[in-house]
């Protein structure tokens, strides 16, 4: 259980840096992190209480919907780490492609490989944030969001669409 003392300290870690240092992409990818861990241990521990013996479906959603999140974070963002963090994400859920391919995969394996990329989408988030904080340092202003969602964002304002 070392193991789950270990991401959750770095997860607090990442998430207290983000709220003190970060911009609003690396807040809402470190609150996405954090929701995804929450919703994957209670998918994980009490949906269907898994043993990695099967493909654990509740695990999979939640890395899918917390991959389209930093996919849509990637493409409005105007920082170039989220890119990263989407292609950890596609591996990420990719990683529960060999167990659906072939139940013979040793439960060990597929847990080890699901829960291995936690680590590096929590180190991409902590580059993101001191990266926004040099950015910061050296202009003074680091913006947030690309031109074209600022644009769009705007038009949804001007015309009186919220939705």
């Amino acid at each position: 259980m070392w193991h789950i003392a270990l991401y959750l300290s770095c997860l607090t870690g990442v998430c207290i840096y983000s709220a003190v240092k970060g911009g609003s992409p690396e807040r809402i990818a470190a609150l996405g992190m954090l929701v995804g861990s929450a919703l994957t241990f209670v998918a994980h521990a009490q949906w269907f209480e898994g043993d990695f013996s099967t493909v654990e479906i509740g695990v999979l959603v939640v890395d899918t919907c917390l991959l389209a999140i930093v996919a849509a974070l990637a493409l409005a963002s105007s920082r170039f780490w989220p890119i990263w963090l989407t292609a950890l994400m596609i591996v990420q859920v990719a990683s529960h492609l060999p167990k659906l391919i072939s139940p013979n995969v040793q439960p060990f394996a597929y847990a080890i490989v699901a829960g291995l990329w936690g680590y590096p989408l929590l180190l991409t988030i902590a580059v993101g944030i001191w990266r926004h904080q040099r950015r910061l340092q050296m202009t003074g202003a680091d913006r947030p969001w690309s031109t074209s969602f600022e644009a769009w964002m705007a038009s949804r304002r001007i015309t009186g669409r919220t939705a």
